[in-house]
């Protein structure tokens, strides 16, 4: 590794391997689900690979991740992820059926509405809000509140409509 002025010189070692996306024929895989802390457009796609402090590129995205997985009311879980071993149809589109919820131990405390997508790369914004039914006496109605404070678990399915192929997925995350 080098400064781009090659000033300062190093070298560093980090054992790991990538997966072979051919070996995903059988089954979906993603790749770490993460959320986004910052996301930004540049200018135009890095056409050198470079190393970057606290942030990564993706094509003309600039995507600084929230690695400690906390929020605060009234956050939106930002996610991104690409999946695997999707299959497209005859006019080589995608349809991908994604169910996200969160849970606070067995119970469920955010559910939203099943998305789909054309594409096996995912950047998904999920509003932390609850849905309350509150009742008065006879009167009943509904209200938006932010999530409560604590330990959830996002829990991601994911379903191929064209394989048939599916996979869950979960991450941890707190709200303080």
């Amino acid at each position: 590794m080098t400064s781009l002025d090659l000033q300062k010189i190093g070298t560093a070692y980090y054992e790991f391997t990538l997966p072979d996306t051919a070996s995903f024929t059988k089954e979906l895989e993603t790749t770490p689900v993460f959320f986004v802390k910052q996301l930004e457009q540049m200018e135009a796609p890095e056409t050198r690979t470079t190393l970057h402090q606290g942030y990564c590129t993706y094509s003309i995205l600039k995507i600084v991740p929230n690695l400690e997985k906390v929020f605060v009311a009234g956050d939106n879980l930002d996610i991104f992820y690409f999946i695997f071993g999707v299959q497209p149809n005859e006019q080589q589109k995608f349809d991908l059926e994604v169910n996200y919820e969160v849970k606070k131990g067995d119970d469920s405390a955010i559910r939203w509405t099943l998305q789909k997508y054309e594409s096996p790369l995912v950047s998904q914004p999920l509003p932390l809000k609850q849905t309350v039914q509150i009742k008065t006496g006879e009167e009943e109605r509904t209200e938006q509140r932010d999530l409560a404070p604590g330990n959830y678990t996002l829990i991601i399915k994911i379903d191929d409509k064209v394989s048939a192929k599916s996979v869950t997925k979960t991450v941890d995350f707190e709200v303080k």
